[in-house]
């Protein structure tokens, strides 16, 4: 069963996303080195979060042995390697579907509108949400996982936060406003992450979904990799 780390758990996934938050915060107060953010950001991001899936929930998914592999015109595929591919198809639907959830790029962009700005706050939110079950899910793992998966997700969120303080910057919103609600934003992250490892370590059974549910969140966050690395290609090209 799995140690009790609650308030870990909460206080680890908050401090990540008042951190995230540092990087809006200084879009409000100056733009100097937030480009310096924009045009790094990402290339940190790939390496953190590929480090993570690598050193981190890779080795603790396949170290699961509950999960059978399947036979595919007679090659013994780990489950693993399915679901995977899974989680990373899953995120790209996901990504699809809202519209795409990386702004990088708005700080360039001039012309937004209340209603896009609106529609990104929704969307952020929904992401948040799926950044806490990430999260709850890499704490159960282990403390060492859950607080590696806390940086990954750190250094996606800072250049993540910029853009979508531009995005609300330039539909004319309040500095106070742009602040409340993105912060209300981001603690949804901890309440979906807390809530996530609360029912797990009140359930016994979720114990042989965990080398399931590492192995969607691998899948999950080598797509936000990837994401990240075309744009720093983008970034490259120009």
């Amino acid at each position: 069963m799995y140690n009790n780390y609650m308030v870990l758990v909460i206080f680890a996934t908050l401090i990540t996303c008042l951190l995230g938050l540092s990087g809006g915060m200084l879009f409000l107060t100056n733009i100097k080195p937030i480009k310096k953010i924009q045009e790094f950001g990402p290339l940190i991001a790939f390496i953190v979060i590929l480090a993570t899936v690598v050193f981190e929930l890779l080795p603790e998914a396949f170290e699961n042995d509950t999960l059978q592999s399947i036979s595919i015109f007679n090659f013994e595929i780990p489950l693993q390697v399915l679901l995977i591919i899974a989680g990373f198809i899953g995120c790209a639907i996901f990504g699809y579907v809202l519209g795409h959830f990386h702004h990088h790029a708005d700080m360039r962009q001039k012309k937004r509108n209340e209603a896009t700005a609106k529609s990104m706050f929704v969307v952020d939110t929904i992401h948040n949400a799926a950044d806490g079950i990430v999260l709850g899910v890499s704490f159960l793992a282990g403390v060492g996982t859950g607080l590696s998966t806390c940086l990954a997700t750190l250094a996606h969120e800072i250049p993540q936060e910029i853009g979508d303080f531009a995005i609300m910057k330039r539909a004319k919103f309040k500095n106070k406003t742009i602040i409340v609600l993105q912060t209300l934003s981001a603690l949804v992250t901890v309440i979906t992450s807390s809530l996530i490892y609360a029912f797990a370590t009140e359930n016994e059974s979720f114990e042989g979904f965990l080398g399931i549910s590492l192995s969607l969140v691998a899948g999950f966050l080598i797509y936000i990799a990837l994401s990240e690395l075309i744009e720093v290609i983008h970034e490259i090209k120009k």
